[in-house]
């Protein structure tokens, strides 16, 4: 039991007809039933598994949802008094807790030998789900890190391109300059290439972190522009309310970098929440004590359901 008491994994014995005789106290933290609570209980209501429903999304990648009806695993203490051997929890295995949370857990289930023969069987486990968090956030900033360098060099290649349509077009307004009707169509045509060319900034400054250039933007202004693109990064399924604040006023940002942090935000909401499930955007004002210079600060709430 002393022993039991200082393992870090979650542990739980049970006898031959699969009844509990020992949880040691990372069990029970983890699992919500005490030792002499659980002692005598079925073993698989103690400690009940359940498989992890994972479902396809549009673009193929692997998402995770917690199932509202979670799929019951074979029973592992089974397989291994079966087996006379240890048996591995399967792959995306949840342990349903005492209050109904579903933990991502990895583990093993053995028998527990005498020279006569298995006397009971030994589960151990651990809970997983910080580190296949930490996982999905490296997948997940692997994919930006590659769009990055896509933009960027998507960017170059344009940038290049819009040089050349913006200088033949001034060089006709010169040569065109009492002509109105040439004129006007060049300055639409060198309009269109400068405002192209910020397109293409943007794009080079996310894909190599350039510093950002900091001017006077409107919070609501950006995300009423943006607000068929946040319903669309949110996911299928999910819907985008936005609610502006009368009192959000005006920012000092790089516009583009502002962007990006909706984006990434809505996007991460979107994940966490459920199918059919809402991501609100709220703005407004706030005057909470910050360091730095003293006046109004923008609050910006991002909330799933």
């Amino acid at each position: 039991g002393a022993v039991l008491g200082s393992v870090t994994d979650a542990v739980a014995v049970a006898d031959v007809e699969g009844r509990v005789r020992i949880l040691n106290p990372a069990a029970e933290r983890l699992t919500g039933w005490s030792e002499e609570e659980a002692a005598g209980q079925p073993l698989e209501m103690v400690v009940p598994l359940a498989a992890e429903r994972v479902e396809a999304s549009a673009d193929g990648s692997r998402t995770q949802r917690e199932a509202l009806q979670r799929i019951p695993m074979e029973a592992p203490v089974s397989l291994a008094m079966l087996r006379d051997a240890a048996v591995p929890l399967g792959r995306g295995a949840q342990l349903v807790t005492r209050a109904g949370r579903a933990v991502p857990v990895e583990g093993t289930a053995a028998p527990v030998r005498v020279r006569d023969g298995a006397i009971g069987t030994v589960l151990s486990f651990r809970d997983v789900g910080h580190r296949r968090w930490e996982e999905e956030q490296l997948r997940q900033s692997q994919k930006v890190e590659t769009a990055a360098r896509l933009a960027a060099g998507v960017a170059e290649e344009y940038t290049s391109l819009l040089t050349i349509i913006r200088t033949q077009a001034e060089r006709i307004l010169e040569q065109f300059a009492d002509y109105p009707p040439a004129r006007t169509s060049a300055e639409e045509i060198r309009s269109a290439a400068l405002a192209a060319e910020q397109i293409t900034r943007k794009l080079a400054g996310f894909g190599k972190r350039q510093p950002g250039r900091p001017e006077v933007i409107s919070p609501n202004g950006v995300l009423r522009r943006m607000a068929k693109l946040l319903e669309t990064v949110a996911g299928a399924g999910v819907n985008v309310v936005v609610r502006l604040g009368q009192h959000a006023g005006k920012i000092n940002a790089d516009e583009g970098q502002f962007e990006q942090l909706l984006m990434n935000l809505t996007m991460h909401a979107g994940r966490l929440s459920m199918e059919g499930g809402e991501v609100r955007i709220e703005t407004g004002s706030s005057t909470a004590e910050m360091p730095g210079p003293v006046g109004g600060y923008l609050r910006i709430a991002i909330s799933y359901l």
